[in-house]
């Protein structure tokens, strides 16, 4: 027999995990040259601050709000983390596509069902078995090769591109944390409801970030880059993150979280395709590794629902 609500929950993460594959390359597509004239960070506060609008109006649909203001005092400081474990995750992620390729970005982001299984055991006691510990150590494996590998793209020759991994796979934790976090939040209040919210206090905490920090504040971007900030703010980081969020309403977060390897492959072909991206032998061996490792874990949660 069909378990719908489970189905719905896969078609909400595999369209997230679709949507986010195109995020690399288009960012490193549009902003690659761009992001030198430009402040990242405030870059970074445009796109939270895009999605909080592309959001808004899901903050008038339903009680959701109701149910807030019976709950604020509860819930309010699960939102604030929430948010900045989930600014953590955009800024980070966003510069690293300056340092570093799209597919190796992808590939690093995306590990964070190896910590989403991690942070999930400690935070909701979801179980670590033999096969999300193989997946783990096999992920983990496939990092390290691909830290240790070259690659470059258009915009980028055989400079080191440890910088940008690392800040990519710190992308990933948030992330992961994100994921474990949001779940009793997401169920609460719904996935859409819950992003509007984040996304407000997200956006008053990355401006308040850029003033006091200097960030340089401009607005003569090319019409590539208001096309490229609407794309990634708006759909990618604005209803994408309401489709993860209302996929958490039917699937365990370690279990959602194994999504992450659909958004890894799209990212990596759309980075050949797009952005010229080229591998050395080790990263293409890195692939498999971390991409047999978030199988695994996923397999195997599978069987647990």
């Amino acid at each position: 027999m069909i378990n719908y609500n489970r189905l719905k929950g896969i078609i909400f993460g595999l369209t997230a995990s679709a949507v986010w594959g195109s995020f690399y390359p288009v960012s490193r597509l549009i902003f690659g040259n761009e992001l030198e004239k430009y402040d990242e960070l405030y870059i970074s506060a445009l796109r939270v601050a895009l999605s909080f609008i592309v959001m808004t109006p899901f903050l008038w649909i339903g009680n959701s709000r109701k149910v807030l203001k019976s709950n604020w005092k509860k819930d309010i400081p699960w939102f604030i983390l929430l948010a900045l474990s989930c600014l953590g995750e955009a800024v980070l992620v966003f510069i690293s596509t300056k340092y570093t390729t799209a597919a190796r970005a992808s590939l690093m982001a995306n590990t964070a069902p190896i910590f989403t299984a991690i942070i999930a055991f400690f935070m909701v006691r979801e179980a670590l078995n033999r096969s999300k510990i193989a997946g783990m150590i096999l992920g983990f494996l496939g990092i390290t090769l691909a830290v240790l590998s070259n690659g470059s793209d258009t915009f980028t020759g055989g400079c080191s591109t440890l910088y940008g991994d690392l800040l990519a796979l710190g992308s990933g934790v948030c992330w992961a944390f994100f994921t474990v976090a949001g779940e009793k939040v997401a169920n609460r209040y719904g996935g859409m409801f819950s992003t509007a919210v984040t996304a407000g206090i997200g956006t008053i905490f990355i401006f308040l970030i850029v003033f006091l920090s200097g960030a340089q504040i401009r607005f003569d971007f090319s019409w590539k880059a208001w096309l490229g900030l609407l794309y990634l703010g708006g759909g990618v980081n604005g209803l994408n993150i309401g489709l993860w969020y209302m996929a958490l309403k039917y699937l365990r977060p370690g279990e959602l979280g194994g999504f992450g390897y659909i958004t890894a492959l799209l990212a990596i072909a759309l980075s050949v395709i797009f952005v010229n991206e080229r591998f050395s032998w080790s990263f293409i061996l890195a692939i498999p590794l971390v991409l047999c490792g978030i199988y695994l874990m996923l397999r195997k949660s599978s069987k647990d629902v």
